[in-house]
């Protein structure tokens, strides 16, 4: 890497808090609800995937890369005047819902979820992904039963993307689209926070949240678990 203050600002991404980087634009940012679960599948300190100790470190490490990667990133720049709208996103699909279940096959709704990378395939419009890599494993994500869910999710995002890049708000998608509104980012207590995508077998399901989460809170939580638990979620977090 070599910082040439232009393109690498020379305080790296503490220019996020100081809001010295330049050429403001509007943002899409998001992540998905089990990132970390990809990671410690294939870990060998987690052999029992429907335990309690891989499913709350899969639980908080996730959250912990929502607070970095989506909600403590917004909240960092959009506090700026001069920064135009930011639009969040959380992926939800595949993951395990209130009800207990998932699109995916049995038991990788639970194991895996809305993993790491999975949402990419969707923003870009095609039917090829890691789902691909994890099928040469035995790891079934895409079915002839979640496929219409699916592709109208793929539908809704590239048509969120495709009015962003043309206009820079994604609002309701490409016109004629109506979808649910997509609302920017607000740093005010209750207001918009970020977009959930997620789709049933058949159709989307997404609707804007007012959640925020923070590395405060998270911690705090944390450190309520019982210690070994805690400590497992320390060692396996990436922030």
């Amino acid at each position: 890497l070599f910082t040439d203050g232009t393109v690498i600002v020379a305080d790296g991404v503490d220019a996020f808090e100081t809001g010295t980087y330049p050429n403001k634009v509007p943002i899409i940012l998001g992540t998905n609800k089990d990132e970390m679960k990809l990671f410690l599948y294939f870990n060998p300190a987690f052999p029992d995937k429907d335990g309690e100790l891989y499913q709350t470190v899969a639980k908080y490490t996730s959250d912990l890369w929502k607070v970095a990667g989506a909600d403590g990133l917004a909240r960092k720049v959009s506090s700026h005047s001069d920064q135009p709208d930011v639009y969040a996103y959380q992926f939800l699909w595949g993951s395990v819902r209130d009800t207990g279940e998932s699109v995916l096959p049995d038991p990788f709704g639970s194991h895996l979820g809305a993993f790491h990378s999975l949402d990419v395939s969707f923003f870009l419009g095609n039917d090829y992904g890691i789902e691909d890599a994890l099928a040469m494993a035995g790891i079934v994500i895409e079915t002839k039963q979640n496929r219409p869910g699916r592709l109208a999710l793929q539908d809704a995002i590239t048509s969120y993307v495709a009015q962003f890049v043309r206009t820079g708000d994604p609002a309701t998608g490409r016109p004629g689209s109506n979808l649910p509104r997509w609302i920017s980012w607000s740093n005010n207590e209750g207001e918009a926070k970020c977009i959930l995508l997620n789709a049933s077998y058949d159709a989307i399901d997404i609707r804007m949240s007012t959640v925020e989460l923070t590395e405060a809170g998270i911690r705090t939580e944390i450190d309520t678990l019982p210690e070994s638990i805690a400590e497992a979620i320390r060692k396996a977090s990436l922030f």
